[in-house]
This record gives C-alpha cells, structure tokens and sequence, in this order.
C-alpha cells in the first residue's frame, strides 16, 4: 500500500523504503506505536507517556518544522508497503555532526530492516548531507541495538553511567560514534565482499 502524498519515498532493497514521516504517515505510526507500545517502552523514554493521536500529530509536525530547517531526517520505516518503525537523523549542521535513532515493530525485528534502513540514513548523513560524525547513544542492556550499530562500523566510545531514564529506573546508556572515513571503509569492504 502506498501512502499518499508522500513528500518522499527512498528505496533501500528487499521491498524496504523510507518516507519522510509526514502528516499523511501519522495515523498508521500512531497505530504502530500502539501496537508495540510495551516493546517500545523497555527501552525509549518518549514511549513511557500514553500515545494519543493528537500528540502524534504535534510530534511529526515539529519533526518536519526541524526537517524544513535542515536539523533533522525524519523517516517512516515500510517494508512490503507496510509501516514497520521509524528512522531519524537529528543534524547540527553547526558542528557537522548527527544523532541516529531507530526502532522497529516487534514482529519486523531480525529481518534486516532495521540495519538496510540505518545504512540508507548513513548514506544521506555522509553524502549530501556532508556530516563528519554521526553518533548512537543506545541503552546499555539493549544487545540487539548494540549490535546493529557494530555491524553498521560504530565504534563503542564508552559507556556513560546511569545517564539514561526509562520510566522511573536508570540506565547506563552506550554511547557510539561514525566517522565519514569510518563509513566509507565499511563501504568498501562490502562492495569487496559482493564483488
């Protein structure tokens, strides 16, 4: 199903593609948002207050303000035509540097989605967007994240101490840097490996 009017839509490979999450995404990532609600909330602060659509809609419209300023990529995650997550880039164009984040529905997990969604942002991150650093901050205990942004070429710069609230417990939060050259040599060793 293709959602209408969408600003944008990015293929990725295997029937994945990013759109810019937008008005006309709002419903179903509403929709989505409750449906995982108690696998998002394990690890995401912003997940711990009851969704409403209204928030929702206030939420993608300061996404966009952000976007239309050049201070933020933010993409609705399909697979299959299907709304499976989100993917955003946070970008302080003062410094040349990013804040990636992503999640995905429960039942969308290991499929790969998640990493060919992060690596399509990456590419926009270090290409057009001409960014020198692009940063992961991922709670602690959340392995599978952890993984995804090894696989993706993060480097683990430490681990900050009980920095990161979820609901009413604290968490030591991981926190993962990528630079351009680091991007661009994960680049090639895959472009080595398919060859």
């Amino acid at each position: 199903m293709a959602l209408p009017g969408a600003f944008f839509a990015h293929p990725c490979a295997d029937g994945v593609d990013l759109v810019l999450r937008e008005l006309s995404t709002t419903v179903e990532m509403h929709e989505l948002v409750v449906a995982n609600l108690a696998h998002l909330r394990r690890w995401e602060q912003w997940a711990q207050a009851e969704p409403t659509l209204p928030r929702t809609f206030e939420y993608t419209r300061r996404r966009l303000d952000d976007f239309t300023r050049g201070r933020s990529l933010p993409c609705a995650i399909r697979a299959d035509g299907e709304l499976v997550g989100a993917v955003e880039l946070a970008i302080d164009p003062a410094s040349s540097t990013g804040d990636l984040g992503i999640w995905v529905s429960a039942d969308a997990e290991g499929r790969g989605i998640a990493r060919r969604a992060c690596e399509a942002v990456l590419d926009h991150a270090f290409g057009s967007a001409g960014l020198t650093r692009v940063e992961a901050r991922i709670t602690a205990a959340n392995v599978r994240s952890r993984r995804l942004a090894e696989q993706l070429g993060f480097a683990l710069e430490g681990v900050l101490r009980r920095a990161h609230v979820v609901g009413v417990e604290r968490h030591d939060l991981a926190v993962y840097g990528l630079l351009a050259e680091d991007r661009e040599a994960v680049r090639r060793r895959a472009s080595r490996a398919a060859a």
